[in-house]
C-alpha cells in the first residue's frame, strides 16, 4: 500500500490509495524512488471453490504510520469491510485488494512515514 508523494497545507485534508486528495493535501506524482498511490494486492492460493475469510488488521478498522523520528503519526483507514467472506475461484486463487484513506494534519511534518497491519486468512464451513 501506498500514498505516494504528497504535500500538507494550511488545512488538514486526506489523500487515499486511488490518490484522491482532499482538504490541504496536494498528491506529487511520478517522483523518483517514490510509488504513485496504490492499494495492496494480496493473492490467496488454495484450494479451488473453498470459502474462506479475510481479516484485515485483527478487525480493527485504522493502523498508524509513524515518521522516521518515532514521534510524528498519521492515521490510515482501511476502505471497505476489514472482514471478508470469500470463495477461491475454480483454479484456486482469490486476488483481493486492500485500500485506505490516511488522514493528514495541517502542516504535517514532511519525511518517510511506514507502519504495518496484519491479515489472517482461514478457511470456513
Amino acid at each position: 500500500m501506498s500514498f505516494g508523494a504528497f504535500a500538507s497545507g494550511l488545512y488538514s485534508g486526506t489523500v487515499s490509495t486511488d490518490g484522491i486528495e482532499s482538504g490541504g493535501v496536494i498528491v506529487i506524482q511520478n517522483i523518483n524512488n517514490i510509488d504513485n498511490a496504490k492499494a495492496s494486492s494480496l493473492e490467496v492460493i488454495g484450494t479451488p471453490n473453498e470459502d474462506f475469510r479475510l481479516i484485515i488488521n485483527e478487525g480493527i478498522n485504522t493502523a498508524n504510520l509513524t515518521h522516521t523520528d518515532n514521534i510524528t503519526t498519521m492515521e490510515l483507514t482501511f476502505a471497505g469491510s476489514i472482514v471478508r467472506d470469500l470463495v477461491i475461484n475454480p483454479v484456486g486463487l482469490r486476488i483481493e485488494t486492500i485500500d485506505g484513506t490516511l488522514s493528514v494534519n495541517a502542516s504535517q511534518k514532511p519525511g518517510l512515514y511506514s507502519g504495518s497491519y496484519t491479515i489472517s486468512v482461514a478457511y470456513i464451513n
